[in-house]
Order: C-alpha cells, then structure tokens, then sequence
C-alpha cells in the first residue's frame, strides 16, 4: 500500500484537504494521496474528501491517480497526473 500522503486509511479514518505532486510507484495499491482506503465494517468506514494529485502514479495492481484500492468513499476528489499500470 503506497500513497503520495497515506498508505492506507486506519478504521474511521478521514483524509481531508490534501494533495500530492509527487510520483509515486509501488506494486500493489499504489494512489496518488492513498494506497489503499479500508472498509473493515459499516460502523467504521473511511473517506477520502476534497483531495488531489498532480504527480505520476506507477504501479502494477490497483493504481489509481487518488487511490489504487477504494473499498468506502471519495468524493469532491480529482487527479491530473499521468497513471501507469503494467498488471
């Protein structure tokens, strides 16, 4: 799990207000501000709001230009940055 702000997202975790401009490359869920945004149950979901990436995003499964794995919610997030998967 490789983010340009956050691995991954902790139970009833918010990652707010942010950006990367960054590359980022890893293997396995690679993101632009987060690797991997968890959703262990309904009473602990995690959200991803208001967050951007501008960098270069590599990686070989789940990659994404916010985030390489989304099991919960983004939402008024954008990404501008070139993303490179190879698996």
């Amino acid at each position: 799990n490789v983010g340009g702000i956050v691995g991954e997202t902790p139970e009833d975790g918010t990652v707010r207000d942010s950006f990367n401009i960054a590359s980022v490359s890893g293997r396995n869920n690679v993101g632009g501000v987060v690797g991997s945004n968890r959703f262990e149950t309904h009473d602990y979901p995690s959200t991803i709001l208001r967050v951007y990436n501008t960098g270069t995003v590599e990686g070989e499964n789940n990659v994404g230009g916010v985030a390489g794995r989304d099991q919960y919610q983004t939402s008024h997030s954008f990404n501008l940055g070139e993303v490179r998967g190879t698996g």
